[in-house]
Parts: C-alpha cells; structure tokens; sequence
C-alpha cells in the first residue's frame, strides 16, 4: 500500500502537467460542436478550420508561467 501512494505522488505532477496542447486541442473540437447550430457561427467554424486550429493550443498564453517563467 505504501509502495502505491509513493508512486502516485511522484507520478502524480507529470499526470498533471501532462495534458497542455493536446487537452486545448480537444477542447476547441468540442466547442466547435457547441457552435454548429447557429448558421452564422457554423459558417465561421467551418470556413476557417485552420484558424481555429492555430489558434487553439495557446489560449492562455498571456499568464505568466508561459510568458516570462
């Protein structure tokens, strides 16, 4: 039992850490769905995947730990 908890609590901040540009990624294909049954909106999404694309790992570049960490 004791070998399990000290594996997890070094495993534990890769688990976290692990999940950046992929889970951003995910989330801006999700939203997209949101989006669709609005005919303006659709027409946006679908028009400019490859913005939406670019755009989508970086949404939060502007804190602190990205920029100047």
């Amino acid at each position: 039992m004791l070998v399990h908890f000290v594996f997890l609590s070094f495993s534990l901040p890769f688990v976290v850490f692990g999940a950046g540009i992929t889970t951003h990624i995910e989330i801006s294909h999700r939203a997209q769905e949101l989006w669709l049954h609005q005919p303006i909106y659709q027409q946006y999404v679908l028009q400019y995947q490859d913005a939406l694309q670019a755009g989508s790992p970086y949404p939060d570049i502007m804190y602190d730990s990205l920029c100047y960490g």
